[in-house]
């Protein structure tokens, strides 16, 4: 791959740390533009000891400051966003000037030959039976504000005449330098690992579930194969990771021995996923995600052991 200028926004974030990291890897200079909304400036600063990374601090809101910066990038990964339904929720005026707005300023502001990356969600599809098999011509039927606004940017990017590949991402899972521990997928391994037991909710609904590094992969794919994905929406999870939410939480009881799984009603999923996801048109142009949930566990289990290590709200 040629070196090029990438800008990725929200570079600091979950994704972005690893992206951020991939690209830098592949001798690319690397802007990472964020407003460290969680305070994760001790993930990226590491990052400042080589001397193609540069990091703008600021927000994707600021036109001003995005007429600035997209211009003088090659790539632009705008990852930058309120991330699932429950912070969106919380967050609601955020959400929408982020997810949604953010985009039609990125649009206006950037030259057609720039290359242009986006995620949406698989929670975009809306509340479907269990067994029903999504692919790309399944219609958007977003059910949360979170789903909403991410399908509102996926198409101001795709109905715009300079064109964009869209990633529609499954749940995503593994170690980033800014981990995220709201997710189910992590949360599980933590109930395991500090208070022996997981409790969930929701048991028999079925997800898609995608390995971190997975994704970095499918946007070096997307880049590397732009002109023949450029205009199109990708389901970017794995096919052998549509799994329910209980075998999930079996097969980390059985990653983590002496886990005992307790099924109850709690708190319903804002975004209502139950179905499985084809990621049957991303591989025909060339791309499989191939890391596995068994894996995932083992790698979160084992990073998450390091950190309860120094956790002062472990039990012993």
């Amino acid at each position: 791959m040629a070196k090029e200028r990438v800008l990725i926004t929200g570079g600091a974030g979950f994704l972005g740390n690893v992206l951020t990291r991939r690209f830098l890897g592949e001798g690319h200079k690397v802007t990472c533009l964020d407003n460290l909304m969680y305070r994760q400036d001790q993930s990226i600063m590491p990052l400042a000891a080589n001397p193609d990374f540069e990091f703008v601090f600021g927000d994707v809101r600021d036109r001003a400051l995005m007429e600035e910066q997209v211009p003088r990038h090659d790539i632009v990964f705008h990852m930058a966003a309120i991330v699932g339904a429950p912070a969106s929720e919380q967050r609601p005026f955020d959400t929408k000037s982020i997810n949604q707005d953010s985009v039609a300023i990125l649009e206006s502001v950037r030259g057609k030959g720039q290359k242009v990356v986006f995620p949406n969600t698989n929670s975009g599809y809306g509340t479907k039976s269990g067994q029903f098999h999504c692919d790309e011509t399944t219609p958007l039927e977003p059910i949360s504000l979170y789903g909403v606004t991410k399908c509102a940017g996926e198409d101001i990017l795709l109905q715009s005449g300079k064109g964009a590949v869209v990633y529609r991402l499954a749940s995503v899972f593994g170690i980033s330098p800014r981990m995220r521990l709201d997710l189910s997928f992590h949360d599980m391994v933590l109930q395991a690992l500090s208070t022996g037991a997981i409790v969930m909710s929701e048991g028999s609904f079925t997800r898609n579930y995608v390995h971190i590094q997975d994704v970095a992969s499918g946007f070096q794919h997307a880049i590397q194969n732009y002109d023949s994905m450029v205009g199109e929406a990708f389901n970017l999870g794995s096919d052998g990771a549509n799994i329910t939410r209980k075998d999930l939480a079996m097969k980390v009881s059985q990653r983590i021995p002496g886990t005992v799984v307790y099924e109850n009603e709690g708190k319903a999923d804002l975004d209502k996923r139950n179905y499985l996801v084809s990621n049957e048109k991303l591989r025909r142009v060339g791309f499989e995600a191939n890391r596995t949930i068994d894996q995932g566990i083992e790698e979160v289990r084992r990073g998450l052991a390091i950190m309860l290590k120094n956790n002062p709200y472990r039990n012993v």
